[in-house]
Formats: C-alpha cells, sequence, structure tokens
C-alpha cells in the first residue's frame, strides 16, 4: 500500500512522484521479514536510479538504576551486532544499486522521519507485521512514520519478497 502526505492533495501519476524520489529509505527491523523487505525496496531504487539508505533504529537500554554500570557494555555490544547484521543485509543488494546502511540510536519512528528529512528521500519503504489470524496490520512504528513524515510510504506485508518482480516491472512500465 502506498501512502501519500495529507499535504499532497492533487492525484498525480507514478512517473511524476518517481521524477520526486531523491533516494529510497528503507527502515529494518532485523527480524525475518527483512530480507524480503529489503529486496522489495532495492529493486524500487534499482528501477528508479535512486540510493537506498538501510537504516536500524536501536531503542536505548532502560536499565534499572544499580545496574547501570553495565550498560555502556551492552550497548556497545549491540551496536556492533547491529551494524554487522545491517552490513550483511547490505551485501545482499546488487552492487549495481548505491547502497548505505545506517545503525542509529533513539525512537524509531522519529529517527526513521528524520532520516527521511535529511537526505530529501520523499519514499520510506517500510514493512507490515503478521499477527497470525489477523494477518498483516500496522504496527506502532509503521503508524508513527505515517502521521509525522512528509515522504510516501510503500508499507509492505511479511512477505513482501514474492511480489519483488512484479514491483520492479511496475515501476518500469510507469516511470
Amino acid at each position: 500500500m502506498l501512502i501519500t502526505p495529507a499535504s499532497r492533495r492533487d492525484a498525480r501519476p507514478l512517473s511524476q512522484l518517481a521524477d520526486e524520489i531523491g533516494e529510497v529509505v528503507a527502515p529494518v527491523d532485523l527480524t525475518a521479514a527483512s530480507p524480503g523487505q529489503v529486496k522489495v525496496a532495492a529493486a524500487i531504487a534499482n528501477a528508479l536510479s535512486v540510493p537506498l539508505m538501510l537504516t536500524h533504529v536501536l531503542q536505548p537500554i532502560v536499565a534499572p538504576l544499580g545496574s547501570r554500570w553495565a550498560a555502556p557494555d551492552r550497548e556497545a555490544a549491540r551496536i556492533e551486532s547491529a551494524q554487522q547484521r545491517m552490513k550483511d543485509i547490505q551485501a545482499s543488494v546488487a552492487s549495481t544499486i548505491r547502497s548505505e546502511s545506517l545503525v542509529l540510536s533513539g525512537e524509531p519512528s522519529e529517527e526513521i522521519v528524520k532520516v527521511a528529512n535529511s537526505r530529501s528521500s520523499n519514499l520510506i519503504v517500510m514493512g507490515l507485521h503478521s499477527n497470525g489470524l489477523l494477518g498483516p496490520r500496522m504496527g506502532s512504528v509503521t503508524y508513527r512514520v505515517l502521521c509525522t513524515t512528509e515522504a510516501s510510504v510503500l508499507a509492505l506485508p511479511p512477505r513482501a519478497a514474492v511480489v519483488t518482480t512484479s514491483v520492479a516491472a511496475a515501476t518500469h512500465a510507469t516511470a
């Protein structure tokens, strides 16, 4: 589902929207669905000939007052682990696509919107979560991103990898 900002009242063809996208920002939550979502984001970036920014946001550790002395070591280990996992995911992106990976700390929706704004992205490609019988649903991070960004957001179902070829073909046909 592609959601455009409320400030954009006029309907525009996909080819015109494509001209406004300077970069694709893909928030990665490092779940099992992440590789498929990155494939879709990479296919879109490739079809539009724009860079891909893979972003993961670590929420700060909240530790009891007495155990805070160990938090710096745990935080450094969390950051290092996330950076390595992001490098592994970035390595799966075709070498013909300019890509970067970034690990940040903070409130995920705020950091995702900041990255998209600072890089004039205009397109955030992020996943919906699945909850068994309820199927794909919007998580709180996706909801807050939608409420606070001026970028268009492409919300992908958890099994987005299946449509990778269709997305690339559709983007080429309308661009």
